[in-house]
Formats: structure tokens, sequence, C-alpha cells
């Protein structure tokens, strides 16, 4: 081993790496790997930054370690050396740097009224939330960067203008800034068109936080994901709090460059779900409080129940029964409520399920024997649970309410039909039994798709 020049061996390891590692990660994270010797057991190397030893270590490390020993008959173990020793620029303590006082600095244009305090916490949000919250606490540091995903409408963007307000609030002087992924496209371009290239990087590169929202619009940009690239090692680097979020997972993105996808998957990814109905029913409590409106428990639990798919939908919701009752002066009820929403709250599509389908499930939520679908028993604990499957029939088939009836023991279409009135009827007044229905058809629809 003694006449072994270790730059050499490097190359060959990295070298015989390149087929299974692919080009691009080779020559991303190990071409800039600078070897420094052989030291006792150890295999000395210098790394751009603390970014590299954390991904080297994490996925080629052990690979490249049993090399090493393939090649020089010894057990070594790398060591790393960083170029720029980030941990001993900043204070562990506050990564925000002490600042000369900037209250005339524009940059974090948040809205006051998306805070921590007005955030309500589910199940569906939960680990997002507190995540959200020890990113404000100690920004550039456990949590970094902070990648959140979820379908519209669900509190991603809310969540990080209250990591902005949050980290304003302990650190005054911070430079803060929430954008879009379009808005950063689009300055990025113009200061392409004017000259300004500088000016755009001076302005990103020099943040404490960035919050950027609807990242998935930036993959595939060409220049511009390039700039963000470069834009995030910058801060990532400085230890500076990057907050990203998008309507998918990073590997849904299917980005052309895969490397800023390991970036953002580096740090915390959350996601945040649909909000369950205690959830939904808060939500509407809270924003009726926050607004100064009455609204009946009933309605709440209704609107709770009929939109189920995001936030903006429940509130947009509330807004328009509210403005409606006050400009009529008709007190809302349920009833109201369903007349006016007619246009948001649609039925399910018919997507043709099978009747035999409809008979199995509903018989297994409400415990019976599936014979009893087709049974002359007029047993309430029978009969309830049979009218709930007509009613279904007549809504995710296109069988006629005759069919119906034949696929019920050859019962009469008049039978169909008042038990699909009567389930309407119940569903109108009760929407805890709506909620217990809309899931059964979802479990219906699910399990004939399968």
């Amino acid at each position: 081993m003694d006449n072994l020049e270790p730059a050499i061996v490097w190359k060959e390891i990295i070298d015989s790496l390149r087929p299974e590692l692919g080009e691009e990660d080779v020559d991303l994270w190990l071409t800039d790997v600078k070897v420094l010797g052989i030291e006792n057991d150890l295999f000395r190397i210098q790394v751009p930054n603390k970014f590299f030893v954390d991904h080297i270590g994490s996925n080629y490390q052990n690979r490249i370690e049993d090399r090493l020993k393939s090649r020089t008959g010894s057990h070594l173990a790398l060591q790393y050396a960083v170029r720029k020793d980030i941990e001993n620029q900043l204070p562990v303590a506050d990564p925000v740097r002490t600042a000369k006082p900037q209250s005339s600095f524009d940059l974090s244009d948040l809205n006051p009224r998306y805070t921590f305090e007005s955030f309500v916490v589910g199940t569906s949000n939960r680990f997002a939330h507190a995540t959200a919250e020890a990113v404000a606490k100690k920004p550039g540091q456990q949590f970094n960067p902070y990648f959140i995903y979820g379908g519209v409408g669900l509190g991603k963007t809310h969540l990080m203008h209250a990591i902005g307000h949050a980290m304003k609030k302990v650190h005054p002087n911070a430079r803060v800034l929430y954008t879009t992924s379009e808005e950063f496209v689009n300055e990025y371009i113009n200061s392409l068109r004017y000259d300004k290239p500088d000016a755009f990087r001076n302005k990103f590169r020099n943040l404490d936080c960035l919050l950027i929202d609807d990242i998935q619009f930036l993959i595939g940009k060409g220049r511009s994901e390039e700039e963000f690239f470069y834009t995030f090692n910058s801060l990532y680097n400085s230890r500076k709090q990057i907050v990203v979020a998008s309507d998918r997972a990073p590997k849904e993105m299917a980005p052309l460059e895969q490397r800023l996808i390991s970036r953002l998957e580096f740090g915390v990814v959350s996601d945040i779900k649909p909000p369950d109905l205690e959830t939904r029913i808060a939500i509407l409590r809270k924003k009726a409080e926050a607004e100064r409106l009455s609204i009946p428990d009933d309605v709440t639990l209704y609107i709770a129940t009929a939109l189920k798919s995001n936030i903006r939908e429940l509130e947009g919701a509330l807004i328009r029964l509210t403005a409606f009752s006050s400009l009529t002066g008709v007190p809302l009820t349920v009833q109201v409520s369903r007349e006016q929403l007619k246009d948001t709250v649609s039925m399910d599509e018919s997507v043709n399920v099978r009747v035999e389908t409809i008979q199995r499930e509903v018989a297994d939520q409400w415990a019976i024997d599936p014979k009893d679908m087709k049974s002359r028993s007029r047993r309430r604990e029978v009969s309830f649970p049979r009218q709930i499957a007509m009613y279904l029939a007549t809504q995710l088939t296109e069988m006629s309410t005759t069919q119906i009836g034949e696929a019920f023991g050859g019962r009469d279409h008049s039978t169909v039909v008042h038990a699909r009135d009567k389930i309407r009827e119940l569903i109108d007044k009760d929407p805890y039994f709506m909620e217990k229905i809309n899931k059964t058809t979802e479990h219906i629809k699910t399990v004939d798709n399968q």
C-alpha cells in the first residue's frame, strides 16, 4: 500500500462507480472531491461543503470503502475535510445573522391572516404543522430544506406564511421572502432581459429564509431551474432556511434535473391530506369567529359533510351562505344551504358499479347477511340496510327502478322509489348519516375498480 498513489486510487474507484451510479451523479458528487492522502487507516478527502459530506456519507460511502479494500487490501475509512466549514461560520444558537436596521426591507410580503394562531390543526396536517413551528423556531438547522406537499387549498401556503411571520417576530431584521415559482421565473427572465443578473442573485442569495410556493411549475424550466439550483445551494451552504411547497411529492415531479430533487428530499418532506370531518367543522367555526359570522350548527355540519376536498371550498361556501342570508333576510337552514350550494355540491358521477357489489358491501357495513338483501324479511335491522343498498343502486348504476327491484328479490319498482326517497330525505336531514353514506359510496367504488 505504501507505493499506491491516493489520487490514482480515487480516480479508479470513481470510474468503477460510473456504470452503477450514472455519469451525472458521479460528476456532480465525486469529481470535485480532492484527495488529501492516506493516513493510518483513513483515506482523507476534501469536499466543497457539508452538503457533500452528508450526501456521500449516506449514499456512496459503503461502496467506496468496499472498493478501497479491494484496491488496497486494507480497511480504509473515509475521512472528510470541508473546504468551506459552514459550522464555524455562524453561531449554532441563532442562524439569522445580525443585520443593520432594515425597516425599509420590503421582501417579506406576508399575508397577515396566515399565522400559526389561525391555522386549524387536525390529524391530516399535524406533522406538517409541528415541523413548520420547529422550522420557525430554529431556522436553517434541523429541518432544512422543508418540503410541504398536498392538494390545492389544504393549507400549504398558510403554513409558509406562518413560518415567515414567526421568524420575523423573533428576528425582526431577518430577510424573509415568500414567492411563487412563477414569480421566480419571471424575475429571472427580466434580470437577463435588462442585464441585471447580479441584482437578482443578490436578492435571492442573501436571504435568511426563502419560502417558494408551487415549485412544480419550476421543474423543467431549463435555465430558471438551474438558477434555482444554485440559489438553493448558496442558501443551504450559508445555513439559511428554505421552505418549498408543491402539489406533489418530489419524486413525482420527474424533473430534467434530478440533482435538484435530491436536494429537495435532503431535509424533511411532509404531506397535508384533506381534513377529516372534525377538522372541517373546526375550520368553519374558526372562520366564522374570525369574520364575526353567525351560522347554525346544523348548517356548519352540513357544509363540512358536503364539501370534503379542500379548505378554500369550505370557507367559500360559508361566505356565500352568510352573504345570501344577510342580503335576503332568509334564515339559514340545511335545506336553504343545500339549494344555494347545489352548483358546488354535485352528486357523484355514476360509475356503473355492479349491484352485487353494492349489496355485499352494504350488508358488510351494516352487519347483515348478504342473502337478506333479497329476502322478504321486514325487520328494521334488515329492511333499512336494504333500502340504503337500493338507494345506492339508483345512484351508482344505470339500472332502472324495475331492474333494481328484480335484483332485490323481485320487488316492485315502487318499493325502490320509496327506498330512494326515504334515504335521500335522511341524507338531507342528517349530515352525519350523509357522511356515512358518502364513505360507503367511496368504498364501493374502490372495491369495484380493483
